[in-house]
């Protein structure tokens, strides 16, 4: 290219240069302003990459991906791995990532946690494939009574509580009646706030909360109990709590069992902020070891280490659709992307300028019978019910009912781009085998 004369007759290099689109690996030509544009993109990958920037999740659980080759390393590591659903499948999902990693205490700690459980669940002993006789025993026991019998004592408990929690909750509704009562006859803030309903409900929140508990050799306040079951959740089995307790039990007490509680709010409070709970949750259920659901938390927060969390984090991706390598841009594959939209750019030639457009908001397309269609991407969040693009008719702008077929949509986007772009072109044709609505309300 010729050389353009500066102002005070210097030379300066060309005014433009190529690089490679970021997407298909095609050249393109941009201005040489000194330094290349941070996301080169060809005119055909413009609006697909830029939608999918826009609208797939950069995150996965709240942690952004800033070492993209390593997590797609773990992505196809764990491909085919499930988010574990129950204790058995936690506990090896999270050996084998504290194993991987080479933490042998760490997985010698989470086994025993395991083994202990069973005692006072016989029925997960079928998952394992040692007998219950091999299962080691702690060397010295700290309690000479049944594990069985504390569990009883625990969930015997439990129900002694909420039987009078319930008699606390009847008399509470019964002061808020009587407070809204007041209210009515304009009589609340004159009227003393000591009648009987809110006497005896005060009365009866203060004995609850001091009454002593008995499980096994200790005694634990009401208060206690209450904090203790307020924690269950849909995440939060009942089971769970019971754990709780039990390992206090067992333990000489040397800890607080509300330091206990709140590092399992801790735990629970951090997950939950990480993966937002309005969100589809990858995790239904959270493990009911406290000890698992602490390494669970550690580990998806990045407190061990980097291969841990991603190693977690590529398992979640893989069974969200929302983080689609075929057709979400930042976790892409980058070979299979590119491959995709290499095989778009090609069907376009093919089919020349006169029947296919390229613009900045997608593709118009002609097909056989005239028709002009209009291929834009879809915005909002991906999910899997939905195609990544829309089509509409470029005259009337009528909307276009045809989507790919569900076993399709695992095809790159790139790919499924050049099929639609095919179909339309032989609308004549096809529109007359397969079941394609125009209609101006449809979306």
């Amino acid at each position: 290219m010729e050389k353009i004369p500066c102002r005070g007759g210097e030379k300066m290099n060309s005014i433009t240069k190529s690089v490679s689109c970021d997407s298909c690996g095609n050249d393109i030509t941009v201005l040489n302003i000194g330094k290349d544009p941070e996301l080169p993109l060809c005119l055909i990958c413009t609006p697909w990459v830029n939608n999918s920037l826009d609208y797939s999740p950069h995150k996965i659980a709240g942690v952004t991906i800033d070492d993209l080759e390593l997590f797609r390393k773990y992505r196809s590591i764990t491909k085919g791995i499930n988010i574990p659903n129950d204790d058995y499948s936690w506990n090896l999902f999270i050996c084998a990532i504290v194993k991987a990693n080479g933490d042998n205490n760490l997985l010698e700690e989470v086994q025993q946690d395991y083994q202990t459980r069973l005692k006072i669940h016989p029925e997960l002993r079928d998952f394992l494939t040692i007998s219950w006789s091999e299962i080691p025993e702690n060397d010295v026991l700290r309690k000479t009574y049944s594990d069985v019998d504390i569990v009883n004592d625990i969930i015997s408990v439990f129900k002694s509580y909420e039987i009078e929690q319930e008699y606390l909750v009847a008399l509470y509704e019964c002061s808020q009646k009587y407070e809204k009562y007041l209210s009515t006859l304009g009589k609340y803030d004159s009227q003393p706030a000591n009648s009987s309903y809110f006497a005896d409900f005060e009365t009866a929140k203060k004995n609850l909360e001091g009454k002593l508990y008995k499980i096994q050799s200790i005694t634990i306040p009401g208060k206690i109990i209450g904090d203790a079951l307020r924690i269950e959740t849909n995440c939060i089995s009942r089971e769970f709590i019971i754990q709780l307790l039990y390992d206090y039990v067992k333990s000489d007490q040397s800890y607080s069992f509300n330091d206990a509680l709140n590092n399992v709010t801790k735990s629970v409070t951090l997950l939950d902020k990480l993966m937002d709970h309005h969100a589809n949750l990858p995790f239904k259920r959270y493990p009911n070891s406290p000890l698992v659901l602490e390494i669970l938390s550690k580990i998806i927060s990045g407190e061990y280490c980097k291969n841990s969390q991603y190693s977690l984090l590529s398992v979640i991706a893989n069974n969200n659709d929302c983080y689609d390598q075929s057709c979400n841009y930042y976790h892409r594959d980058r070979k299979i992307w590119q491959k995709s939209f290499q095989l778009l750019e090609g069907v376009i030639r093919t089919l020349t300028i006169s029947n296919v457009i390229i613009c900045n908001d997608g593709l118009k397309v002609r097909g056989k019978s005239g028709r002009w269609y209009l291929v834009e991407p879809r915005e909002g969040t991906p999910i899997s019910q939905n195609d990544d693009f829309v089509v509409t008719t470029l005259d009337e702008g009528d909307n276009v009912c045809i989507h790919m077929r569900y076993p399709f949509r695992d095809m790159p986007l790139g790919d499924q781009l050049a099929s639609l772009v095919m179909t339309l072109y032989n609308d004549k044709v096809l529109f007359d085998k397969i079941d394609v609505r125009i209609d101006p309300y449809y979306y």
